[in-house]
């Protein structure tokens, strides 16, 4: 993706800013039980949550966006079992960015805070209610200043 993004800009992308931070994910069943996947992970600058049994496990991106001018990048796969009933977790940077009326951000931990609080236990539509509630919560009157999605996939 990032070289076909450096590709489809040309030579008109050093006055385009064309860096984004995404997060791919690819999951395959085991060959050995049925009740596994497996979960391959890559990452620019978007990490993956995983909750099993109120356990989770984060899976962070690399340090780089795709589409940075004249960067060759070799992104990382990150593997990892992972089973029925379990929930992934994929945002946009626009949820931990989002500021409230005194211009605090939302945060990286105020949102693995929310993760690790039960909720996974919960149905996915409680849990868009939840996540939809805490952000309004935090944000007040403050204008949304960046595209806000949420993704959870339960397995």
């Amino acid at each position: 993706m990032h070289e076909a993004l450096l590709e489809i800009a040309g030579k008109e992308h050093k006055q385009i800013e064309l860096s984004m931070q995404i997060g791919l994910c690819v999951v395959e069943p085991s060959e050995y039980d049925p009740d596994k996947m497996i979960l391959t992970f890559a990452g620019a600058g978007r990490p993956l949550y995983y909750i099993q049994h109120a356990e989770m496990t984060e899976l962070k991106g690399d340090r780089f966006s795709i589409g940075e001018v004249n960067e060759k990048k070799v992104f990382s796969n990150r593997c990892l079992e992972v089973q029925r009933g379990g929930i992934l977790y994929m945002n946009t940077d626009g949820y931990i960015d989002q500021a409230n009326p005194e211009q605090r951000r939302f945060g990286t931990q105020n949102f693995k805070n929310a993760l690790q609080s039960g909720i996974a236990e919960k149905s996915l539509e409680e849990q868009q209610e939840y996540f939809e509630k805490l952000l309004q919560e935090h944000q007040k009157s403050a204008p949304q200043r960046d595209d806000i999605t949420l993704l959870a996939i339960m397995l």
